[in-house]
């Protein structure tokens, strides 16, 4: 399993996010496992602070590309500004 991030993390603040989260690939496979079981619509996190700033994590299944996505917001909250990093995760 892996992200394909729809731009190349390129800012010292996105490579330093994306790294930590694609460290985190096994727990991301468990989230997407639990969320398919109960059928959830979305599930997003936020972790203790990251380099001194809250990051928002975000899981989603999107359905007209038949795909799950990964959203990841700078600060605690989801979809009141655009996310900071975006992909897809692929199998």
């Amino acid at each position: 399993m892996k992200i394909n991030w729809d731009k190349e993390p390129q800012k010292r603040e996105e490579i330093i996010v994306a790294a930590y989260i694609e460290d985190k690939i096994i727990i991301l496979g468990n989230l997407l496992d639990l969320y398919a079981q109960e059928n959830l619509l979305t599930i997003s996190w936020t972790p203790n602070p990251l380099n001194g700033n809250y990051y928002t994590y975000e899981l989603k299944y999107h359905r007209h590309r038949e795909k799950y996505l990964i959203n990841i917001w700078k600060g605690v909250r989801t979809g009141d500004a655009l996310p900071i990093l975006y992909g897809d995760i692929q199998f």
